[in-house]
């Protein structure tokens, strides 16, 4: 063997035992990908065998942070300890290590950390850490490390409209609001939208006129409360659209709500009235018109009196004047006597002057 492959052997003989991370080996119970409400998180810490120590001094359980970078111990057993030691901050009421430590019993080394209620704040890189020495007398540190991702799935979601009522005017604004705990990690509401006719939803495409709100959620819970609000002004062309928002892209939490719209009525106070339509020929009338008959009606009936009474004034005056001109017409001279006409035609006996 030449000298250059000697000396890479010696390389990857050195990383392998002394830095690299076989050394250590880690494992995560009931699973490294786990939602809130599993009773228990376990994390285990062994020595890999493939480590060839012959010595084991100190097992370590820790935890990578990131603001600011740091690595946080959670718990640590030397041989020289009959029980493990917490790290700062680390409070007994969720988080229980035990195991052992024997120095030259590398086999059996082990340090357990159990994590009670897992939240989100549990979630992170974790990794196990170990000292010792090999056959050769060369102390070592080994480490190992592995991601924790927890889930909290969405809960207390509703969706509400504002104002509430039944029915929306065209033109009228509404405002949809869909709320609740999103659950973590954080996640937007998504928008959509569809004609009540169609299957497939469609990104609603005025984002101006969707709002958000993120609240960071307490230490007593992990998921995001979460606000949106949809601005929306009826239109009539679209009469039976569909809105839907949900969490994300998970359809289990998403809300639909359908809008029909309705013509304005003119002056309701008045009673029920019809709306005449664009080329509607039938339906009733309009209250305003019914007013303006009233009135044309009225005062066609003072005129047709006013003219029946100048009709009966003609008619009395042609009369008269009529049987005037008739007892004219029946007297005539007899000599220089004026006699009237009686009424049998026959004139009265005169008498000689």
């Amino acid at each position: 063997m030449d000298k250059g492959n000697i000396l890479l052997s010696f390389l990857f003989f050195s990383l392998f035992f002394t830095s690299g991370f076989d050394g250590a080996k880690l494992d995560i119970y009931p699973s490294k990908t786990l939602t809130t409400g599993i009773p228990k998180l376990i994390f285990n810490c062994t020595v890999d065998p493939m480590a060839n120590l012959m010595f084991v001094t100190t097992l370590a359980i820790r935890k990578k942070i990131t603001n600011p970078s740091a690595v946080l111990t959670y718990a640590e057993l030397s041989y020289t300890a009959s029980t493990p030691v917490y790290g700062s901050g680390i409070t007994r009421s969720r988080y229980l290590a035990f195991g052992q430590v024997i120095r030259d019993d590398v086999p059996s080394a082990y340090l357990q950390l159990e994590v009670t209620d897992p939240n989100c704040s549990d979630e992170g890189t974790y990794e196990c850490y170990n000292s010792g020495s090999t056959n050769q007398g060369t102390v070592t540190t080994r480490k190992n490390e592995d991601n924790v991702i927890i889930r909290d799935a969405p809960v207390n979601l509703k969706m509400s409209v504002l104002p509430e009522q039944q029915t929306y005017s065209v033109d009228s604004v509404m405002n949809i609001v869909c709320s609740g705990n999103v659950g973590y990690k954080q996640q937007d509401w998504t928008w959509q939208w569809r004609n009540d006719t169609d299957e497939t939803w469609f990104p609603y495409p005025d984002a101006y006129n969707v709002t958000y709100e993120d609240i960071t959620p307490p230490d007593s819970r992990c998921g995001y409360v979460s606000r949106s609000m949809l601005k929306y002004v009826v239109e009539d062309r679209e009469n039976g659209i569909q809105f839907r928002c949900m969490v994300g892209d998970l359809e289990q939490f998403s809300f639909n709500l359908t809008v029909y719209s309705t013509v304005p009525v003119v002056n309701p106070t008045l009673g029920p009235t019809t709306v005449q339509q664009p080329g509607d020929s039938g339906g009733g009338g309009d209250d305003d018109n019914s007013g303006i008959e009233v009135v044309g009606i009225a005062v066609g009936l003072v005129l047709v009196a006013i003219i029946i009474i100048v009709v009966g004034v003609l008619l009395y005056v042609i009369i008269w004047k009529k049987r005037k001109l008739k007892v004219t017409d029946q007297e005539y001279d007899i000599g220089t006597s004026k006699i009237p006409v009686v009424s049998n035609g026959v004139p009265p006996s005169s008498t000689k002057m």
